[in-house]
């Protein structure tokens, strides 16, 4: 990783504003998606800088770095490569950029077991980028960092509610279904991203983030929580496993206020 000079957040701001509460480096050999990258956050009150090559981890916590948008094809380290090596310094969000073809889903995949907290895939929208870091920075408790419309009440989906708050769950006839913490912990991270692959790490991170468990462990947690979700006025099955990632909730969800 190549040693780059600190990043001055406010230079990297909307005009005319402070210090941004969210700082966003994207790091990336294609210039156009940098900088459309960049202009895109940037116009939505993030510091959001550009870099063809990887700074030091060591550095990125100085710069008080919030998310870093890593693309997988970078020279002379490959970003699966950097990543690794980011994860052994730095527990800072990652999103990875993987790209159509070549190493395909296999990027995916080993990006999430190297410690990536999501990716993008082509083709490429700044709007996804924008809707992926709000929903990691909630994910990582750090929503307040964020000028973002976050439900303080809770979640819709399927004629289900989940209340935040108060911690209950409806069902579509009104009734209340009992949820654990690590249930209500797992059901609020996959209303959080509806139609997204979590991979088994993210949720056991999610569900229980002080305690060492094995992988294979929050399988029975997901079952227990599909067990729950079921209802005569829902689909047989909202959360379903997506095959070498880990499982997906396959439901519109809206926000309560």
């Amino acid at each position: 990783m190549n040693h780059t000079p600190s990043t001055d957040w406010t230079a990297a701001a909307p005009s005319g504003s402070a210090a941004p509460a969210l700082n966003v480096l994207v790091v990336t050999r294609d210039r156009d998606l940098r900088e459309r990258f960049t202009t895109y956050l940037r116009t939505h009150g993030c510091g959001a800088v550009g870099r063809a090559a990887m700074p030091t981890a060591s550095r990125l916590q100085a710069d008080g770095l919030n998310l870093l948008v890593l693309d997988v094809q970078l020279e002379p380290l490959d970003g699966l490569e950097v990543l690794r090596r980011v994860r052994m310094e730095t527990d800072i969000p990652v999103i990875m950029i993987t790209r159509a073809g070549g190493g395909g889903g296999g990027d995916c995949v080993t990006g999430l077991e190297l410690g990536a907290d999501d990716y993008l895939r082509e083709p490429l929208d700044p709007r996804e980028l924008l809707a992926r870091a709000r929903a990691i920075l909630r994910r990582h408790g750090r929503a307040h960092a964020f000028p973002l419309e976050y439900p303080r009440a809770g979640w819709r989906f399927m004629g289900w509610e989940l209340r935040r708050r108060i911690r209950t769950l409806k069902d579509p006839s009104g009734q209340i279904v009992k949820l654990s913490r690590n249930e209500f912990a797992l059901l609020n991270m996959f209303l959080q991203s509806p139609r997204r692959p979590l991979s088994r790490l993210q949720l056991m991170r999610a569900s229980r983030p002080h305690d060492d468990i094995f992988d294979r462990s929050i399988d029975g947690q997901i079952l227990r929580l599909r067990r729950k979700l079921q209802s005569p006025l829902s689909p047989p099955q909202m959360i379903k496993t997506h095959r070498g990632i880990g499982y997906v909730l396959d439901a519109d969800v809206d926000p309560l206020f």
